[in-house]
């Protein structure tokens, strides 16, 4: 089989369909962290499946990448173009990862106190190293997320680019659907926790969602040379919504034994999309839905602050901590959980786009300064 080739369509450019997904998922992993007031949960561990999603998305433009890459393998290169591929996915989220560790290292240093806010295990987890089994105090649970991707990355970034097609053809799919049957076999539950085993159950998460993600790339790709009509458009358009609205449906269940056919309705809906046959992806304004996403990342990274610091209010005024147990004012607390994250990641946006911007500057400066010298 030939070397897959990108057909030249624009892949939707920003997909704004995606990016509106992304900031659901991202809602739908704050309202999950809900747990921490209410017992029992209010969401079941379904929602926490989401993060499948953006593993999913991951490996898509991983493949992307590395497939508009049009560099021959090198040996004597590759470890530079690895490091700097990692450097610049690291860079896409760095400084909301930045923001949100600092404000929640605060925060737990108001919840927790002295020893767990200035324990020298936080270094590991602000240097994404929280899922190789190094011991940590978790400062920021959701970046686990982050490390796990990364770590993941790391070693298949080099075999992708050295094979693209045995890699995205065979590795991927084996590796993808290999990883769900593991998770399966030895733990039995797809979501439950699994602390100090090694690998991290969430690097293999990670490993499942990001081969998967390839795969969609290989079928986004057959799907953009095939011809349909406005009426197939059509009809593809529901079929891709359609699987996502089954998907969430699904994160009801609470022994997650739906978990692949949600990887297979999370595959479905964006390989229509990036397909270039979803009427949304066509039609949604792109502006906005690149803020909603840009927004999502912000929420996804800054909501643990707003969690502790709602947690510790909880605990020192009695009347405002009814609203966060179960009962019947539970509902109030939910909302003003929703609503003070939501409004934390929007104050949180500002901050970090100027934080970048200046270290944008610095590097400039930087590279100048080198080749001048």
């Amino acid at each position: 089989m030939n070397e897959l080739k990108s057909t030249g369509k624009p892949n939707i450019g920003r997909n704004p369909e995606l990016d509106l997904w992304r900031l659901f998922g991202s809602i739908c992993i704050v309202l999950y962290h809900s747990k921490s007031f209410f017992d029992p949960p209010l969401f079941s561990s379904g929602y926490a499946l989401t993060v499948e999603f953006f593993f999913l998305l991951t490996g898509y433009f991983f493949a992307s990448n590395v497939y508009r890459d049009a560099r021959p393998f090198r040996a004597e290169t590759i470890g530079k173009e690895t490091l700097r591929f990692i450097a610049h996915k690291i860079w896409g989220f760095l400084f909301y990862f930045v923001f949100g560790f600092v404000t929640a290292w605060i925060a737990c240093y108001c919840v927790r106190g002295w020893d767990d806010a200035f324990s020298p295990l936080n270094l590991y987890e602000l240097f994404l190293l929280s899922e190789t089994g190094i011991p940590r105090i978790n400062v920021m649970n959701p970046d686990w997320y982050l490390s796990a991707m990364i770590i993941v990355l790391f070693p298949l970034y080099p075999l992708f680019r050295r094979r693209k097609d045995l890699f995205s053809a065979v590795v991927a799919p084996v590796l993808g659907v290999g990883s769900i049957g593991f998770i399966y076999v030895k733990y039995g539950n797809y979501l439950s926790d699994a602390s100090g085993d090694f690998p991290a159950k969430t690097v293999i998460r990670a490993l499942a969602g990001i081969c998967l993600g390839v795969v969609v790339y290989r079928a986004s790709e057959y799907l953009k040379r095939l011809k349909f009509g406005p009426r197939g458009e059509l009809v593809l358009t529901v079929v891709g919504a359609l699987s996502m609205v089954a998907a969430v449906r699904l994160m009801g269940n609470r022994d997650n034994t739906a978990v692949p056919l949600q990887f297979m309705l999370f595959m479905l809906f964006i390989t229509v999309s990036t397909g270039g046959k979803s009427l949304f992806a066509q039609r949604l304004p792109q502006k906005p839905m690149r803020s909603a996403a840009e927004f999502s990342l912000s929420l996804y990274l800054t909501h643990t602050t707003v969690r502790l610091v709602l947690l510790r209010l909880s605990e020192e005024y009695p009347a405002f901590g009814e609203m966060f147990q179960s009962g019947e004012n539970e509902w109030k607390g939910l909302l003003i959980y929703l609503a003070a994250s939501l409004v934390f990641a929007a104050l949180a946006m500002p901050i970090c786009r100027g934080m970048k911007k200046i270290a944008a500057k610095g590097v400039k400066r930087v590279r100048a300064m080198r080749d001048e010298g």
